[in-house]
């Protein structure tokens, strides 16, 4: 709209309603002309302009009323906020791709988060393989996806009998996000129904069990936690895992997904430290699909305390803790 055409308008109500207050006039013009006035301020400082009232200053300063301009409401995709852990410590496990996951591992694991008085509880992504849900040729003898779902809900619900005052967390991998893809592929009529949801399978309603999706970022003081396969274009892995999170994320982070162990650290020219992890996984080192790799097993465990941080990145081999 230009500013001729304001103007006008504006002019022909000030002279229409010559008795009525600027709030008043402002009021009708806002009311009978939304496409010219982006606010009530800015009716009222148009009556103000042609009323004289604004001062020869600020007449001067004025060179164009802005004309309003009626903005689409936009489809918001999600509330994406990073997911906030306040206790500690926190024990975490990742990539166990159950039905392929190493017990001896679990095992450990849990005896771990005996010995911390473990306050939350974390599966880290890929906890469930979905094996049949996956793009690639599937050998139907493999485990059905509705027995990996029975097979998850039943270890939650072990951890959660075997530490009831421990919050548990599971953390949306890759390999989860194929239960989702799926139904949009194969049955969308379906998508949005609660009741299939993974979350709802798996009974993320109940208090002690928080699913995270969304590719959120999991946040502790000071250390942002994820899976891994968050970035669009992926971690880049010339080295180590550690530090093509730390070339992505720039600050105190920790990683799965890539089943190594490893760290890296840089200081900043103030004397800043920043650290990355990536941790080891709790599935079967040798599957069939990649029976040579440079895997390896492992966990992790992070203390809270008024200073920052602390974590432990642990190392397995042969069924030992290193």
């Amino acid at each position: 709209m230009s500013k001729q055409m304001i103007g006008e308008v504006t002019s022909e109500y000030c002279k229409r309603f010559e008795t009525a207050t600027t709030q008043e006039v402002a009021r009708a013009l806002l009311n009978d002309n939304p496409e010219l006035f982006k606010s009530m301020e800015h009716a009222r400082g148009a009556v103000r302009y042609y009323r004289g009232k604004s001062g020869k200053a600020h007449r001067n300063e004025i060179t164009e009323i802005i004309p309003r301009v009626v903005i689409p409401k936009a489809d918001k995709q999600s509330d994406w906020q990073p997911f906030v852990i306040n206790d500690s410590p926190t024990c975490f496990i990742g990539d166990m791709h159950l039905p392929y996951h190493d017990e001896r591992v679990l095992d450990l694991f849990f005896e771990n988060c005996a010995k911390l008085g473990a306050k939350t509880i974390g599966f880290m992504g890929d906890s469930l393989d979905c094996y049949q849900l996956s793009k690639w040729q599937k050998n139907p003898k493999y485990r059905d996806f509705p027995s990996e779902v029975r097979m998850f809900k039943e270890l939650l619900e072990s951890a959660h009998k075997a530490f009831p005052d421990a919050k548990i967390i599971v953390k949306e991998g890759n390999h989860e996000e194929r239960y989702e893809r799926y139904i949009c592929d194969h049955a969308p009529a379906l998508f949005g129904l609660d009741n299939i949801s993974l979350p709802s399978l798996l009974g993320a309603n109940d208090d002690w069990l928080t699913y995270v999706g969304e590719k959120r970022v999991i946040t502790t003081k000071k250390l942002n936690i994820i899976h891994g396969h968050e970035y669009p274009f992926a971690i880049s892995n010339p080295v180590n895992p550690a530090r093509g999170l730390y070339t992505r994320a720039k600050k105190n982070s920790m990683c799965f997904h890539f089943h190594q162990t490893s760290e890296h650290s840089e200081t900043a020219i103030n004397g800043d430290l920043t650290t990355c992890w990536s941790v080891g996984c709790a599935c079967q080192l040798h599957p069939n699909f990649a029976p040579l790799n440079k895997w390896n097993q492992g966990f992790a465990d992070i203390t809270i305390d008024d200073d920052g941080f602390t974590v432990h990145n642990y190392r397995i081999f042969n069924g030992k803790l290193l």
